[in-house]
């Protein structure tokens, strides 16, 4: 991603991965492409497709790997699901930062509750700031 200052604009290019932009309680995704960063075929070239989204001051703007919504858990041994991401981002994105941080760690951990971690996790998330 790159931020413009200038003109509040941001450039997003991703790898399977999404961009969450949260505004107002609602949610926005911007998917990915749907190949990885490091291509498996040398003569097979690939292009990221840049989108650029215009955000406004006070949006929060979150990034996450798929080990998050990929996390088996519950009772019924389920994905946590990217839907749930989303709902989630809506109910926390109006909060400080660092309670954001503790409530996306909670929520995780008491979702898979005894089951082990399947995959990496990761988790970035920034407020776009006011002018």
């Amino acid at each position: 991603i790159a931020f413009n200052r200038k003109n509040y604009t941001l450039e997003f290019a991703g790898a399977y991965s999404p961009l969450y932009v949260v505004r107002n309680g609602e949610v926005t995704v911007y998917k990915g492409d749907r190949f990885p960063i490091g291509m498996t075929a040398l003569d097979e070239k690939k292009n990221f497709t840049n989108q650029v989204i215009d955000i406004r001051p006070g949006d929060m703007l979150y990034m996450c790997s798929d080990g998050y919504a990929d996390q088996f858990g519950s009772e019924e041994g389920k994905k946590y699901k990217s839907g749930n991401v989303k709902k989630l981002l809506a109910e926390i994105y109006d909060l400080p930062i660092c309670v954001q941080k503790d409530r996306l760690e909670k929520e995780i951990l008491d979702w898979k509750g005894i089951r082990p971690q399947v995959d990496d996790i990761l988790f970035i998330g920034t407020k776009i700031p006011e002018i």
